[in-house]
């Protein structure tokens, strides 16, 4: 009686589990076809799409070497600086100069070779 009992038990679990694995595997399923949709023919994203201000969104993709190549950029204020008045967006990114600055040119030297 008890064996019978413990099929009972299981087979209840099993029919109780089924639809929501269903439904998981089904969305997991869905999920996997938009991720190999947009990997190949998905518009392809900015250079900032979130309009952040840290400098990090400045360089290139993939980064060369020394990330960004052989300029330097230069930074200008902090990565936290949203909603500035020197700027007509809500962002305003590191590298930017200020509205009235000398833009400095700087190269990255070439390492020595021995």
């Amino acid at each position: 009686m008890d064996v019978l009992i413990a099929i009972l038990v299981f087979c209840i679990v099993v029919a109780i589990a089924f639809w929501p694995a269903r439904v998981a595997a089904r969305k997991g399923h869905s999920f996997l076809g938009y991720f190999i949709f947009s990997l190949f023919w998905g518009k392809k994203a900015e250079s900032n799409p979130w309009h952040a201000n840290s400098l990090e969104w400045s360089a290139p993709s993939p980064p060369p070497h020394l990330n960004w190549g052989e300029h330097v950029p230069t930074v200008y204020r902090g990565a936290y600086e949203y909603s500035s008045p020197e700027s007509a967006e809500d962002y305003l990114p590191q590298n930017r100069p200020p509205a009235a600055a000398p833009v400095p040119t700087r190269t990255v030297p070439s390492p020595a070779r021995a």
